[in-house]
């Protein structure tokens, strides 16, 4: 019985461990910005067509870089924690963070400050 119990909590002390780095929300892979909305800074609605150029790369290294018109425009580490993204490099406050989700291929990112916009991705590449 001693082992049994002993045994439950290994288990369950493992289970409970929370990996650093790459989040539950799987963001790995190569993301295209397909719509942005809200906010005050950006146009209220717009849509982007396929291959232009606006692009996150998420690496499970937990660096991502980030492309507008295919010209790199940052890069760094970025960490996740619970729903939330931090980009982690001098572009981005890391004070800040985004509200992160996904659905089938699709990423969104919604900036907890009300007057940036909300971005969608679409997955282009794993």
């Amino acid at each position: 019985m001693k082992r049994y119990v002993l045994f439950v909590l290994a288990v369950g002390m493992i289970l409970s461990c929370k990996k650093h780095g790459v989040s539950p929300v799987n963001i790995i892979g190569k993301w295209e910005l397909a719509r942005r909305y809200g906010g005050n800074i950006y146009p209220s609605d717009t849509t982007y067509k396929p291959g232009n150029g606006n692009i996150l790369v998420f690496n499970a290294d937990s660096t991502y870089k980030k492309y507008a018109n295919d010209t790199l425009t940052a890069s760094g580490p970025f960490h996740i924690s619970g729903s939330h993204l931090y980009f982690d490099s001098n572009l981005y406050n890391s004070n800040f963070a985004d509200v992160i989700s996904t659905s089938g291929n699709t990423l969104t990112i919604k900036p907890i400050m009300p007057d940036i916009a909300t971005t969608v991705y679409d997955k282009i590449q794993n």
